[in-house]
Parts: C-alpha cells; sequence; structure tokens
C-alpha cells in the first residue's frame, strides 16, 4: 500500500491511498500515524462521498491495482467554530 499526503492551502491534508498489488488487501490506516487528531473529517474528493472515521482509523479493501481513495482531511480538533 502506498499513502501520499500534502498539505492544502486551508490546512487541510491531501491523502491518496493506492494498492499497488495484485491481489486485493484488507487494509487498516491510522490517520494519527500520519498526524491527525482522533477527530477528523475525510472526503472522498474523486468519488464524491465522506468516508466512516472510526476512532481515528479507517478500515477499507482495496481492490487490486487500484487507488482507494484520493480525500481531503481536516482535523476538526483543530478548527476553530465561530
Amino acid at each position: 500500500m502506498e499513502i501520499w499526503m500534502r498539505p492544502l492551502a486551508d490546512g487541510s491534508k491531501a491523502v491518496a491511498l493506492f494498492n499497488r498489488h495484485a491481489q486485493p488487501m484488507d487494509m487498516h490506516v491510522d490517520l494519527r500515524q500520519l498526524g491527525f487528531k482522533s477527530k477528523v473529517k475525510m472526503h472522498d474528493v474523486w468519488a464524491g462521498n465522506d468516508i466512516e472515521v472510526a476512532n481515528g482509523s479507517i478500515k477499507r479493501t482495496f481492490r487490486a491495482r487500484r487507488r482507494l481513495a484520493a480525500c481531503e482531511i481536516t482535523d476538526l480538533s483543530n478548527s476553530v467554530r465561530a
């Protein structure tokens, strides 16, 4: 599995998840290991939907040789609400 990440201008981060193996893989991604707090919003910008984040992590099956998601992740624990 590959994880690519870069910061965005608004403080969120762009994250892309890939499975480059020839077989499907069940994967667990702990977003805290990527520097996020446990309370985040994860949105797949390619599919146009939100991804469920439970306890700071996601669990998904990656199809063979496919990207799982290209996501925008916002750390809600650092957000300031007006």
